[in-house]
């Protein structure tokens, strides 16, 4: 692995690294060999934290939460606020630092496997070694998750697992990393999209109106960007979360389908329940009798 930092931890710092054993058998494991972690840690605050790579033969990525900081690669130097994300590949040297007055607060992990080149490919970075994806819970939560895996001693298990949430993780980003070349008025916050849909559940939509609503972007470039990011069309999604909550409400109350078609929305109840029956796989009446 990569030269480890050498910063004095404080007391609440944490800085885990996988002895060559366990990498060993993580990289011959066939739940793990696509890609593994090999450190981890979180440095809250971390004044005077600096490092300096020549030599570099693992990926590492950095999360500023808080204060800020530096990078120096081949891509430039860079100024690392809070919400910013930073990939250095193998074979990338680079510098960095804290700020001396409002020192950063970061999470990181180094990690490698044979998927590593795809990876990298599926954020999207291109050239640059650092992107701002704002502060983001579910990200953190994933750190968090992997920290965890500490507790549990070298158990190979525990850090199949660990490395399954490196996964999530990385998926989580790539989502959340705009594009390399992307202009930020082509992004799509797909979270805010479906926010916007959930509160918008009990009536129908038009395609024109969720775009105009939800983004900047044309008709043509929301689809295709919601699409992408979610595996389906906004209307079809919007139509699956009309239908999940129409399981809640037959779940919930003793209201006749007709009813509950019109709480959705639905005037007419035939084209409801052809609907439920067509992303549930059964009748609405079907439904509430297997649910109980």
């Amino acid at each position: 692995m990569s030269q480890p930092s050498s910063w004095p931890l404080t007391a609440d710092a944490t800085r885990v690294f996988l002895p060559r054993f366990l990498v060993e058998q993580l990289a011959a494991h066939p739940l793990a060999h696509e890609l593994y972690p090999l450190g981890f840690g979180h440095y809250p605050h971390a004044r005077g934290h600096r490092m300096a790579r020549d030599s570099h033969d693992d990926c590492l990525l950095l999360y500023c939460t808080a204060g800020k900081g530096w990078l120096e690669t081949d891509a430039g130097r860079e100024d690392i606020a809070a919400g910013t994300l930073v990939v250095l590949p193998p074979g990338v040297a680079h510098r960095y630092a804290a700020d001396a007055r409002d020192p950063w607060s970061l999470w990181w992990v180094h990690f490698n496997g044979e998927a590593l080149p795809a990876v990298l490919d599926a954020l999207g970075l291109g050239e640059r070694r650092a992107a701002a994806t704002g502060l983001q819970a579910g990200l953190v939560s994933e750190f968090r998750a992997l920290l965890a895996a500490q507790q549990t001693g070298f158990a190979i298990d525990a850090w199949v697992h660990a490395a399954a949430r490196l996964r999530v993780l990385l998926t989580l980003i790539a989502m959340k990393l705009p594009r390399a070349g992307e202009a930020r008025s082509e992004r799509l916050d797909v979270e805010r999209v479906t926010a916007w849909m959930r509160e918008h559940v009990g009536r129908p939509v038009e395609l024109a109106e969720l775009a105009a609503a939800t983004s900047d972007l044309s008709v043509f470039h929301f689809s295709r960007r919601f699409r992408a990011a979610t595996g389906m069309a906004p209307i079809q999604y919007f139509i699956h979360l009309r239908m999940e909550h129409a399981c809640r409400l037959l779940d919930l109350s003793g209201e006749p389908v007709h009813v509950v078609a019109r709480q959705l929305g639905y005037e007419d109840p035939y084209y409801f329940s052809r609907l439920f029956r067509k992303v549930i796989g059964v009748s609405p009446s079907d439904y509430r009798h297997l649910a109980r």
